[in-house]
């Protein structure tokens, strides 16, 4: 007998279980029962019980064993377990949850026909071994996990992954380990994207975040189950990275984690992705260079670039993104739909759509399909002007001071606004800047939002992005550029410093998050650049929070970046302006949208039908 099977199944005899009711507290509470996919498939009620087996171990080829808790369904009369053979899904993650939380998603998906396996990744829960964090070992791991899935009693050989944020990250490696003619037929990703995890999240494009500042160490070990393994590794990789070392670049050590030439091997393993992010998540970025890849690796083109206008786009691989921030806006339904889709041959619909990027429009909270990305294919340059306008045509030749100082003291902002929009616009795809700037020392901060500002003056930020000067050598391999030429998505390497030379004029490119926005009739732009986050973010260095704004310093930038005065140019042969990816108001179709039965929040692990988030019921 395969000795992974062995071990699991001797665990599973002696293991701790719940056997959930026949009518299990997982149902969800009545609302629109209308899903995706046109075809009026609905996740429907509890066929099963759910039995979840606890303490079960998987040994790895090295020797390392993983813990695993298992849903199995069970007849709903008796509780004994259900007589039949059922695909597998696995949630590869290090976190812990406590009583419902723990029991939902699995017992929900055990109830509807599939068996559904968390395992903690090593150095997480009560594996063995060192945690790894995205790395090969974990596509390795979820290799050997995956073909463990596929022998389990009870099974019938087909496996899923799901997850959002780590574990999503976790799927993504397994896909791409799991080789062609895998048991893995699907594949759910949220929360996070490939190849901009250093970009956004832990960094904000090589300056350190709230994220980076405070998850490490305790906070980390004790969401993985105190695992010391775990308290090891984040404490180690807070500390290098402030200490400048290999995790604060984006070379060999993240190159190793989720890069983007995943995409490449998923698409050649063949299996299908669906991914879901949000415009206030910490991996906005990773989202759309992960949809834009996927497309491009199944027409074999450059996974770097934008699409093609016109470019015809695989339902294999589709993108949610709503307006909604980090773990919120999932729907537990929509993650039976895909697996039942892809696992059990269900004509749901969601394999027919020819638009499967679906955008919630923030600014005019509707929702739009799309194909190709970016939607816009000339952009718009609106000029910043020393007189703090905001204009299409560039005002006479000037300069502003700007100090690396908090936000609210003297010189610590700049502020540029347009003449209100009497047709409003459209902001659809990513944003970028060229600045015209000098630097006093020899680095440069510069941190830029972009707002909606209403007629009665309440703001709302649309996008924001960051730049430190010494990490602004672009990628030209990676960095997009528009149908005239203008750079719309600067990509810095990110590899190592090249410090300024005090004093000289130097054009640098920075990148907003993309987004897309509806800016409503008679409301205003406000761009507002700045060196510091605010103290509500991040209070003399400490970081406060949850977030990717950035906050602090590592300890090369310390050297470098403190007391810079830096001088921005305007007009002339030095226009500094920003290029918006601008399209009429609602330019595009509004798609149908709604709430279903079994919304629920990644956060809470509760169902939360009646809450603020939409999902798109036309795919």
């Amino acid at each position: 007998m395969n000795p992974i099977l062995r071990n699991t199944l001797a665990a599973a005899v002696s293991a701790a279980c719940f056997t959930a009711p026949a009518v299990a507290q997982t149902a969800p509470p009545a609302a629109q029962n209308v899903y995706p996919g046109g075809k009026g498939w609905t996740p429907g009620a509890a066929q099963y019980g759910a039995q979840i087996v606890k303490d079960v171990f998987v040994t790895m080829p090295d020797g390392v064993r993983l813990e695993a808790k298992i849903a199995y369904p069970t007849e709903l009369a008796g509780g004994k377990r259900a007589n039949a053979k059922f695909p597998v899904l696995i949630e590869f993650t290090p976190y812990e949850g406590e009583g419902e939380q723990e029991r939902l998603p699995y017992a929900y998906l055990a109830e509807r026909g599939y068996i559904v396996a968390l395992v903690h990744p090593r150095g997480s829960g009560k594996s063995t071994g060192e945690l790894q964090q995205f790395s090969r070992q974990d596509g390795l791991d979820a290799k050997a996990l995956i073909d463990w899935a596929a022998k389990l009693e009870g099974g019938n050989g087909k496996v899923g992954m799901f997850g959002c944020s780590y574990p999503g990250a976790l799927s993504y490696n397994g896909a791409a380990y799991a080789g062609r003619n895998s048991p893995l037929k699907a594949v759910l990703s949220a929360c996070i994207g490939p190849g901009a995890q250093y970009r956004q999240a832990w960094s904000n494009n090589g300056l350190p975040t709230v994220l980076v500042g405070t998850y490490p160490g305790r906070a980390a070990a004790g969401s993985m189950g105190g695992n010391e393994a775990a308290g090891r590794y984040f404490t180690a990789f807070g500390q290098n990275f402030f200490a400048g070392k290999a995790e604060a670049y984006d070379g060999a050590y993240w190159h190793d984690r989720i890069p983007l030439a995943l995409t490449e091997k998923i698409v050649a393993n063949g299996i299908p992705v669906l991914m879901w992010g949000g415009w206030q998540d910490l991996n906005e970025t990773g989202a759309i260079r992960g949809y834009t890849a996927f497309q491009n690796a199944v027409a074999r083109r450059n996974i770097n670039l934008p699409m093609k206008p016109g470019q015809k786009a695989s339902p294999r691989y589709q993108l949610i993104i709503g307006d909604w921030v980090h773990g919120a806006g999932v729907d537990i339904g929509v993650y039976q739909q895909w697996f039942d889709t892809w696992l059990k041959g269900a004509d749901t619909g969601l394999a027919d759509t020819a638009t499967p990027l679906h955008l919630q429009e923030a600014g005019s909270n509707r929702w739009i399909n799309l194909s190709a990305y970016p939607a816009v294919q000339n952009y718009t340059t609106w000029h910043l002007n020393a007189d703090g306008s905001l204009s299409a045509r560039a005002a006479a030749q000037g300069t502003n001071r700007l100090d690396y100082a908090a936000p609210d003291a003297p010189n610590g902002r700049l502020r540029f606004e347009t003449a209100p929009a009497a047709q409003g616009m459209t902001l659809s795809g990513p944003i970028s800047m060229q600045v015209y700037a000098q630097s006093s020392n020899t680095n440069l901060v510069l941190l830029a939002h972009l707002y909606d500002v209403a007629p009665d003056g309440q703001t709302t930020e649309i996008t924001k992005g960051a730049m430190l000067g010494s990490l602004s050598r672009l990628d030209n391999r990676a960095t997009w550029k528009d149908a005239g030429g203008k750079i719309i998505w600067a990509w810095p390497k990110l590899d190592r410093d090249i410090y300024l030379t005090p004093r000289r004029t130097q054009r640098f490119d920075m990148a907003l998050e993309p987004i897309q926005y509806g800016l409503q009739l008679n409301h205003k732009l406000r761009l507002e650049l700045t060196t510091q986050s605010p103290s509500n973010i991040c209070d003399n260095g400490k970081p406060i929070g949850f977030s990717a704004e950035p906050c602090g310093l590592t300890a090369p930038q310390q050297k470098t970046v403190p007391g810079g005065q830096y001088t921005l140019l305007f007009g002339g042969n030095t226009p500094t302006s920003i290029h918006l990816p601008q399209l009429p108001y609602m330019a595009q179709p509004t798609a149908a949208s709604g709430r279903t039965p079994t919304a629920w929040s990644e956060n809470t692990r509760k169902f939360d039908p009646e809450g603020k988030h939409t999902l798109p019921l036309q795919w």
